[in-house]
């Protein structure tokens, strides 16, 4: 499927549009919208390694793969996230919030 990048402008405009989580996913970078390039088998057995390894390790991290990180003007989406468990944002039942 080939998908028309409309001229962004903002990271508010990025993250508005309807197909900004499809796979690949689209990150924003230096005001652009770009395709997150597609890791092969051997980089998908690595990430399920280290995902392994970090959750391995005990409760003061938690692992996630391929979340969205928005902060300053950038919009990623990283292969492996990592929080310190006292810095998961949680709801006022203590699950893990959707988005922050």
């Amino acid at each position: 499927m080939t998908i028309t990048v409309p001229v962004t402008t903002t990271l508010k405009e990025f993250l508005e549009l309807p197909y900004v989580d499809e796979s690949p996913a689209w990150e924003f970078i230096n005001g652009e919208a770009v395709h997150k390039p597609m890791g092969g088998g051997k980089h998908s057995l690595l990430q399920k390694r280290l995902i392994a390894v970090i959750d391995a390790a005990g409760s003061q991290y938690e692992s996630f793969p391929k979340l969205r990180c928005t902060f300053g003007n950038r919009s990623v989406v990283p292969d492996v996230a990592v929080v310190a468990t006292d810095q998961l944002p949680l709801d006022d039942s203590g699950d893990i919030i959707q988005r922050y």
